[in-house]
């Protein structure tokens, strides 16, 4: 059994304008060189599509997904969230911070969630999921600082295409909900130093999970 960290972004709820998020303004503001710019980068009314060797930045009316390519690798996405959300001209509503962590499960994917999380007090459940072919999964939340944190664990069948081989999985993900409140946009972008903070508790509780 191994767990590896597949997927972290940041997604910035509220109303934008795609068209402003061009070249200039990830120039201007230091935030990506005219060279790191990949040809798959696009530049629209209703939509930006910004991808560099190390991240991935999707722009639409109603959000901003900032994602890193490789995880495991030191990025610059909340460098790049700060600089979106300290401008006054934009509304934000949320905040999110998502991390998604894959643990490859060689044993048998039915019995091995059914020792996680079978409950055998859920009657009304248990009912309608009683066959050897169950799997099972789980969903938990809390207060987390300011945030609330949602954790969604589920079973899924996963393809290496490398390898070109099917293995079971539990698909581990982690979101950091923040609102808006009474935050100014400039107070909202200061909380993106604490960014670290929320990345390695989803890491702790992962890491917890291979002991």
């Amino acid at each position: 059994m191994d767990i590896t960290f597949i997927e972290k972004n940041i997604v910035i709820l509220g109303n934008f304008k795609p068209s402003k998020y061009d070249k200039l303004f990830f120039i201007k503001n230091d935030l990506i060189k005219e060279v790191d710019f990949l040809e798959n980068s696009m530049f629209m009314t209703e939509i930006s599509i910004i991808e560099t060797n190390n991240f991935v930045i999707n722009v639409t009316q109603q959000q901003i997904v900032i994602s890193a390519k490789n995880p495991n690798e030191e990025t610059t996405i909340q460098n790049i969230a700060s600089a979106i959300i300290i401008d006054d001209n934009n509304y934000i509503t949320a905040i999110g911070y998502n991390f998604k962590w894959f643990m490859f499960i060689d044993n048998d994917l039915n019995n091995f969630t059914k020792k996680l999380f079978y409950t055998p007090t859920n009657t009304v459940i248990n009912k309608h999921f009683n066959t050897d072919d169950t799997m099972y999964g789980y969903y938990v939340s809390k207060d987390y600082e300011y945030s609330r944190l949602k954790l969604d664990i589920k079973p899924l069948l996963v393809h290496q295409v490398d390898t070109n081989v099917k293995r079971n999985v539990l698909n581990f993900d982690f979101n950091f909900h923040i609102e808006r409140n009474s935050y100014s946009n400039e107070e909202l972008s200061k909380l993106l130093l604490d960014y670290n903070k929320f990345e390695n508790e989803a890491k702790l509780i992962i890491t917890e999970h291979e002991s």
